[in-house]
């Protein structure tokens, strides 16, 4: 063996094959000075011809190798996702466990055991689904019993206007359509009661099985089932009302009747003999109209009472002044600071007006800045409405409903266009003569005529006057002015909440 060229040969590309095949050459016979260089260089070219054959086999394998690496890889991202397909699985199966273990109310724990059921077990009734939730008009068993289930019913016209003016709320929804009977001539029932219409007079009512609401000669009023109005086909049938009590449509959104009930203190800061509003200052005024105020809450706790300040912006004057209309309107600045009181303390500001010989509707015009506030409000003072040749203070004024109208008219269109809410319109009256034809005032949604006894005396008189004027005139709401150095002995809260009905607006002048 040839120690020489297997040593030589160890650090060869090929390794120990290359040299294995070197070594398993024989050693040749001893060659004289000539042949070993051809020997030594026929040995050369041979392992010239091996050596790129053995690198090509090893290049060939190394891709092989290179296969198997990126193999090996994606079976590892390939598990990788199956393990998180797995657990994303799994923890929607315990999140489904787990919303089947909620105990509703009246409902088997959680904590019971779980029954698995057999292979030959019957399947578990699917529940119903909920039934959707029932619209319509609400209607007890008892209606239903008595009335017949709810069909495809509509309003004869004149019942359907009857309920337009009481409400829906009040009358509810038709159980059937209009009946003929003997006596009243179409009657109609409602899930709250029944409606009817006579043609005899052809008058309209509504009954909830204890009062019964009726279309009459004033407008709308009520009455108990029992009692009967001399105007009726059938007035001797029953007792007469103590009281007529008008009924009033359904009122607006943000109205201040009847939800509130308000409590005003009267006057002009420039004049103390005025009003009480003239009389204090504001740090001395404000106290006192809210201690009245709250006197009136507690004396009826059903109804809130909303302070405000009337304050008189127009005053009627025994002169003619520059444009001869015997009234003084106040600079704007003295409204501005009353109004100002009236928002900082949470009270309402009516603006009274006393127009001499002016026209009320430019009245309104020059107010018309302060009236498209939402919190003011505006007053007629007939007493001081006078007519050509008479001069405010040496006769009592007069005020037709007409006029009275035209500014319920302007208030209405004020609201409609500046989208506020319902107006206060209040007309001071304490004589029949002080407004005349009174029951032909317009009435309209958007604004809530308030008609004010506005007399001093003795509670006897005042209490005449106010049934009088009041209550047995179509009047929408309800008001009386009291008298502090006048009204003797004044009436209390208490009492004037007797009244029947008791006012909606209270006026302390």
């Amino acid at each position: 063996m040839s120690v020489t060229a297997d040593a030589d040969q160890e650090n060869r590309p090929g390794g120990d094959e290359w040299t294995r095949g070197l070594a398993l050459q024989p050693d040749p016979a001893p060659a004289g000075p000539r042949e070993q260089p051809i020997a030594a260089r026929q040995g050369s070219r041979r392992a010239r011809r091996r050596m790129p054959r053995r690198q090509a086999i090893f290049r060939r394998r190394r891709p092989f190798f290179r296969w198997t690496d990126d193999a090996t890889r994606v079976t590892a991202g390939l598990a990788m996702l199956l393990v998180l397909a797995l657990i994303v699985s799994t923890e929607g199966w315990l999140e489904e466990g787990r919303r089947r273990e909620v105990v509703t109310p009246g409902a088997v724990s959680s904590e019971a055991p779980v029954v698995v059921p057999s292979v030959d077990a019957p399947e578990p009734a699917v529940a119903d689904e909920p039934e959707p939730t029932p619209t319509g008009p609400m209607v007890s068993q008892q209606m239903i019993e008595a009335n017949g289930p709810i069909g495809g019913c509509t309003f004869l016209p004149s019942l359907a206007t009857l309920r337009i003016k009481l409400g829906p709320v009040l009358v509810g929804d038709c159980v059937e359509d209009a009946l003929e009977a003997a006596d009243i001539d179409a009657t109609q029932r409602t899930t709250n009661g029944e409606l009817s219409w006579r043609r005899a007079d052809g008058r309209v009512a509504f009954t909830d099985g204890t009062d019964t609401w009726l279309d009459g000669p004033k407008g709308i009023v009520r009455r108990r089932d029992t009692e009967r109005y001399a105007w009726e086909p059938d007035g001797e049938a029953g007792p007469r009302p103590p009281k007529t009590r008008l009924v009033l449509p359904p009122p607006l959104p943000g109205a201040v009747f009847p939800a509130r009930r308000i409590v005003s203190f009267y006057g002009n800061p420039l004049s103390p003999t005025m009003g009480v509003l003239g009389e204090l200052s504001p740090e001395q005024l404000f106290p006192r109209l809210r201690t009245q105020a709250a006197a009136y809450a507690a004396a009826d706790s059903s109804r809130p009472v909303t302070p405000a300040l009337e304050l008189v912006a127009v005053v009627a004057q025994s002169e003619p002044g520059p444009d001869g209309l015997y009234r003084l309107r106040m600079e704007p600045e003295l409204i501005e600071k009353v109004a100002g009181w009236a928002e900082q303390n949470d009270c309402l500001l009516i603006l009274d007006v006393q127009i001499g010989r002016a026209n009320v509707d430019a009245e309104i015009q020059w107010l018309m800045p302060f009236l498209k506030r939402p919190n003011v409000h505006l007053a007629l003072d007939p007493e001081f409405a006078m007519p050509s040749g008479q001069v405010p203070g040496q006769r009592i004024g007069t005020m037709d409903a007409a006029t009275v109208s035209g500014a319920v008219q302007s208030m209405a269109a004020l609201v409609a266009a500046d989208h506020l809410p319902p107006k206060l319109l209040i007309v001071h009256r304490f004589t029949e003569e002080m407004v005349t034809n009174a029951q032909a005032i317009a009435t309209d949604p958007r604004v809530q005529v308030v008609v004010v006894m506005d007399g001093f005396g003795s509670p006897s008189v005042k209490m005449r006057q106010y049934d009088e004027l009041i209550v047995d005139q179509r009047v929408e709401h309800t008001g009386i002015k009291l008298f502090f150095h006048h009204d003797e002995p004044l009436l209390t809260p208490a009492q004037i909440l007797q009244l029947d009905p008791a006012p909606d607006l209270v006026i302390y002048q």
